[in-house]
């Protein structure tokens, strides 16, 4: 029972991530293109902050991993610790697949409050490789919750 509220639970958050990660990515696409937006700003706050706090809690998972237990993510939810060491992984890759990983977190939050137009780009780039990345994630979610797993 446990185990499919731990799934349930990390299949919700995920589900609000690509949210979030989906209004900033058709917000920036409508910037680029000059085209009003007819989301409400507030929508956009929200989805931005959302995003923002997922990656502080994905930064402080990392930085614990590795500095206090030498890589090895120990008292979270194994589901979003698999996602930490995903994330580890593919920053440590050489040559790094995305744009994201060339980041800080720092960096990467600085980009989703920025609007500049050579900003733009970038983020949109950095929202398609999150979501890509979440959406491999939540899908062993999906097969749990509905037994394929």
């Amino acid at each position: 029972m446990k185990s499919d509220w731990l799934t349930t639970s990390s299949y919700e958050r995920m589900f609000e991530i690509l949210s979030a990660v989906n209004t900033l990515s058709i917000h920036a696409k409508l910037l680029i293109a000059k085209v009003e937006n007819p989301m409400d700003k507030v929508e956009i706050n929200a989805a931005r902050q959302k995003l923002m706090s997922f990656l502080d809690a994905l930064q402080k998972l990392i930085q614990n991993a590795n500095e206090e237990q030498g890589g090895i993510l120990v008292g979270i939810n194994p589901r979003i610790g698999e996602l930490a060491l995903q994330f580890m992984a593919e920053q440590k890759r050489l040559p790094p697949r995305s744009r994201l990983f060339t980041y800080t977190f720092t960096e990467l939050q600085e980009l989703l409050q920025s609007e500049r137009a050579e900003d733009l780009a970038n983020l949109v780039e950095c929202l398609e490789s999150l979501r890509l990345m979440v959406e491999q994630y939540t899908q062993s979610d999906v097969a749990g919750i509905f037994g394929e797993e």
